[in-house]
């Protein structure tokens, strides 16, 4: 690895866990007006089914970045949002 791609490696991890914020190369995806986010997350296989979504969300490990945590089971996918979904898997909705 060469040292400029060491340093984004590090910018990322900083922005990421440290700052609280998601890193630069996040997977984005594109949402329909009424599709719930338990939907949006198994299709993008970012979880496995909706009975873990119901898990994460009971824990509170599903949130906005930078905003509030995800606490209805039937919560609909939002435009624009960056999703953080436990502690290392994040996804862009536009």
């Amino acid at each position: 690895h060469s040292p400029v791609t060491a340093v984004e490696a590090e910018k990322n991890f900083v922005k990421a866990f440290v700052e609280g914020g998601a890193p630069d190369d996040v997977r984005e995806v594109s949402v329909k007006g009424n599709e719930l986010l338990a939907d949006v997350l198994v299709s993008e296989k970012m979880i496995s089914s909706k009975s873990e979504f119901a898990r994460l969300v009971e824990g509170g490990a599903i949130e906005i970045v930078g905003g509030e945590k995800i606490k209805n089971v039937k919560e609909l996918a939002r435009e624009n949002v960056t999703y953080k979904i436990g502690k290392h898997r994040f996804l862009k909705t536009r």
